[in-house]
C-alpha cells in the first residue's frame, strides 16, 4: 500500500506538471490572440481559453490537497503495521458526469480512445467535434476521427 501511495503522489505532481505547461500554453497563445482586432470570435476564444485555466487551476489545488494529505498519513502511520502487507485495490467506479468527462476530455486528462466511457457515444463525440471546430483545433478534430473510425469495435 505505502508503494501505491508514492506512486500516486508521483503521478499527482506529473499531472500538476502537465496542467501548468497547458496553462503557460494557453496564456501564450491568449497574449498572441490580445494582439488581434477585438471580435466575436476572439472574445469567444478568450473566454474558452480562461475558463480553460480556470479549470487546470481548480483541478491543481484539488490534487496538491490530495498530495499533501497523502503525504501526511505516510508520514503519521510511516511505521505502523497498516504498510506490512501490500493490499490490492479492487476496482474504482467512477461517479463523474457526462460534463466532468467533456472537461477531462479537452484538458487531456483522459485520452479520448477505446478506453473512454464515451467513446461510442454519438453526442459525446459530436460535442467534442463542435468544441474543437469551435476553437479551430483542427488537428484535434483530425485525431478524433482517426481514433473513433480507424479502429474497429
Amino acid at each position: 500500500m505505502k508503494n501505491s501511495i508514492l506512486k500516486m503522489i508521483e503521478g499527482l505532481k506529473g499531472k500538476i506538471k502537465n496542467n501548468l505547461l497547458e496553462i503557460q500554453n494557453n496564456q501564450k497563445e491568449i497574449r498572441n490572440v490580445l494582439k488581434q482586432p477585438a471580435s466575436q470570435e476572439r472574445s469567444i476564444y478568450l473566454e474558452e481559453k480562461y475558463l480553460k485555466n480556470k479549470s487546470l487551476l481548480s483541478e491543481n489545488n484539488d490534487f496538491i490537497s490530495l498530495q499533501l494529505s497523502l503525504a501526511k498519513f505516510l508520514d503519521k502511520y510511516n511505521y505502523s503495521d497498516l504498510f506490512e502487507n501490500e493490499i490490492t485495490p479492487g476496482p474504482v467506479v467512477s461517479k463523474l458526469s457526462g460534463s466532468q468527462y467533456f472537461d477531462m476530455t479537452i484538458s487531456g486528462a483522459i485520452p479520448f480512445n477505446q478506453e473512454h466511457p464515451y467513446f461510442h457515444d454519438d453526442a459525446f463525440f459530436n460535442k467534442l467535434m463542435k468544441h474543437y471546430e469551435n476553437i479551430e483545433a483542427y488537428e484535434d478534430c483530425n485525431k478524433l476521427i482517426q481514433e473513433r473510425y480507424s479502429n474497429p469495435v
